[in-house]
């Protein structure tokens, strides 16, 4: 019987206590990091097999989802890609066997394989599964601005970027550490730039932005998560708990006996006492400075107002 009573008792305390965020929370989404290093007419080389692609979505606005591979949105003319066979809407699902879902990975791995290095596509295309062969080419460009890396400024609050590093005879990106962010809870966690993210609890992370992607969209804030690290060729595990903002009692109800409540965005606090819904015993409200009371709702004062003041100019 008291078990019974328990139960329902619990959840009407619940109903009557609230906490807020001190701090509105933003809504937050992948983008780069900001790069203060405009680098005109700088000129890097890297890997090129001549394609561009995105990540592979659904075409379903009411059931969007990501699938398999990365579609390919561009073949460059006379590139190893288009004389290898590769074709606009492909589907690229492995590159020299490591498996592809996210256009970050694919993009760190091509650019990151030496000039004349061999590279094994598989491409599904029109439901047939193809394989084909390109041969990397160099590509020299001139950038306007360094891209640093992806930006997660919320619960992890940390600039990662793709970096490739090898696994036994294979390869595969991870999300490297460039820099944290104010209120990282990543430092005390004894993380420091440079180290690399292979994991996140039981997600394997495939790039910088597919590590930014996890954290926003399959955690909350205040999370606790484990991160599997590479940290100088040692693998070790690190338990973090994600950024949350302090929270504050915004609400406590007694029903006809007590009731306070805060605005923390407006700077605004009232409570009663007795509270009957048409009348209440004691009332306290402040707005700011100013600061009313009202006993019986009926007899009501109110101190620390404004006031115009007339303020004489000119000597007058």
């Amino acid at each position: 019987m008291k078990r019974t009573l328990l139960v329902p008792c619990l959840i009407w305390l619940a109903g009557c206590v609230e906490t807020t965020p001190v701090e509105r929370i933003p809504e937050t989404f992948a983008r780069r990091a900001p790069s203060t290093d405009e680098r005109l007419d700088v000129e890097t080389v890297h890997g090129f097999i001549g394609v561009r692609v995105q990540d592979n979505q659904s075409d379903s606005l009411e059931d969007l989802a990501f699938l398999p591979g990365v579609r390919v949105i561009e073949v460059v003319e006379s590139s190893p890609a288009a004389r290898a066979g590769v074709r606009v809407d492909d589907v690229i699902l492995k590159i020299d066997g490591e498996t592809v879902n996210d256009k970050g990975r694919f993009d760190a791995l091509v650019r990151s394989s030496p000039t004349g290095k061999k590279l094994a596509l598989q491409i599904e295309r029109a439901s047939r599964l193809l394989e084909t062969t390109v041969t990397v080419d160099s590509s020299a460009s001139t950038a306007q601005a360094l891209d640093v890396g992806r930006v997660e400024d919320l619960k992890a609050r940390v600039i990662v970027k793709d970096s490739v590093v090898a696994v036994g005879s294979g390869r595969r990106v991870a999300a490297e550490i460039v820099s944290f962010l104010p209120r990282s809870p990543m430092p005390e966690a004894g993380l420091e730039p440079g180290d690399l993210i292979v994991r996140l609890d039981d997600y394997e992370v495939e790039s910088a932005s597919h590590f930014v992607y996890l954290v926003q969209t399959r955690y909350r804030l205040g999370q606790s998560v484990k991160l599997t690290i590479w940290h100088q060729g040692e693998e070790r595990e690190v338990e973090l708990d994600l950024w949350a903002p302090d929270r504050v009692l915004t609400k406590l109800m007694i029903p006809l006996l007590f009731n306070y409540e805060r605005n923390v965005h407006d700077d605004r606090v009232t409570w009663y006492l007795l509270d009957l819904y048409i009348m209440s015993l004691f009332k306290y409200e402040r707005r700011g400075r100013e600061v009313e009371y009202r006993f019986l709702s009926l007899i009501g004062f109110s101190t620390g107002s404004g006031e115009l003041v007339d303020v004489k100019q000119g000597g007058e």
